[in-house]
């Protein structure tokens, strides 16, 4: 009768769903991430199951299928940095999670990465500079980052995600092809909580 949203299943947010009497949490991460074998009071994901059971409450994960869901989490961080004519980002390791779209206009990477970092509401960001200019964009929301190579075959000149790997990150920028932004895993996913 009651749902709470969230992007991870924490303790608070268990706490929140107990005060606001919610019998069902909808979140985009599963919890826990790897299955409990058995349940040990005082072990933190045993004591978060211990207490949805205690208070009725069911749990609803949509990760990978959110990611590439029409109006799911990339379509809803496309449209947080306000990119145009959103379509699939095809790529080849997993297709249709990502998303491409276009800035109009051209902006400098400069001028981008302080609009996403409004527009996530990101503390900080990691760059690497590729052209230096943005118009063709490739999002993945959470850790999509293996797939920049992609995004170049699909002629982006930035490709945004997060948890960028050191040797990615060097690997990118000594290619000069691209523009990476890494926004950060809770950034760039989070978005899809208020829709």
């Amino acid at each position: 009768t009651r749902i709470l949203v969230a992007l991870d299943i924490t303790m608070a947010v268990i706490d929140e769903a107990v005060s606001i009497g919610a019998d069902l949490i909808v979140s985009h991460h599963a919890m826990p991430y790897r299955p409990l074998q058995r349940l040990i009071a005082g072990e933190v994901n045993s004591d978060k199951v211990i207490k949805l059971i205690k208070n009725g409450i069911s749990t609803i994960s949509m990760h990978t299928n959110l990611d590439a869901a029409i109006g799911g989490v990339n379509d809803a961080l496309a449209e947080a940095i306000g990119l145009e004519d959103i379509g699939p980002f095809d790529n080849s390791q997993a297709p249709s999670i990502g998303r491409i779209g276009y800035v109009r206009p051209e902006l400098s990477l400069e001028d981008f990465l302080a609009k996403v970092k409004k527009d996530l509401n990101a503390g900080g960001l990691r760059y690497v500079v590729g052209s230096g200019r943005v118009s063709k964009v490739a999002v993945g929301s959470g850790n999509c980052s293996g797939f920049w190579q992609d995004a170049i075959a699909c002629g982006c000149d930035t490709f945004l995600s997060g948890d960028f790997k050191y040797n990615a990150l060097l690997d990118a920028e000594e290619s000069g092809r691209i523009n990476i932004v890494d926004g950060g895993h809770f950034p760039t996913e989070n978005v899809i909580c208020p829709k």
